[in-house]
């Protein structure tokens, strides 16, 4: 990790999103992150680069591509 360590108020602004889309981003391991006590720190340009990787803001989570949708 040699990038800018931020907390996910300060990751929100950097990538103008809500908070609460970081935390549930991290939970959901669709960004890296790492936990330090109660707090996340991200690595500011990991989280871009993971970004960067996923093709649209529509796709499904890692989280639920094990769960299929159904029509």
């Amino acid at each position: 990790m040699n990038g800018q360590m931020v907390t996910a108020a300060e990751l929100a602004g950097i990538l103008r999103v809500a908070t609460a889309t970081i935390y549930r981003q991290a939970n959901a391991g669709d960004i890296p992150g790492t936990r330090v006590g109660r707090v996340w720190r991200f690595d500011v340009d990991r989280v871009k680069t993971a970004r960067g990787a996923v093709p649209t803001d529509w796709s499904q989570s890692r989280r639920s591509t094990s769960r299929k949708r159904v029509a």
